[in-house]
């Protein structure tokens, strides 16, 4: 994680990235919760019909994040 946040290089603002246990939505969304966040930016995967957009834990963390979701496929 610490190399893809120096291959990102300098940006204004900060940047954070954790490495988390459990189901993924929940996970986000707890620290999200815990942290005064501007935006979450997650990765889309679905693989079945209704997740063909999004992905399902995408799709939880966008609907119940505490602040805006950036969704990147």
């Amino acid at each position: 994680l610490n190399a893809a946040l120096e291959a990102v290089g300098s940006i204004p603002g900060e940047l954070r990235s954790d490495l988390l246990e459990g189901p993924a939505a929940e996970a986000i969304l707890a620290v999200a919760r815990t942290r005064q966040n501007d935006l979450i930016i997650i990765g889309a995967r679905g693989l079945g019909t209704l997740d063909m957009l999004l992905g399902s834990q995408s799709q939880k963390v966008l609907n119940h994040a505490p602040c805006p979701v950036l969704v990147v496929r």
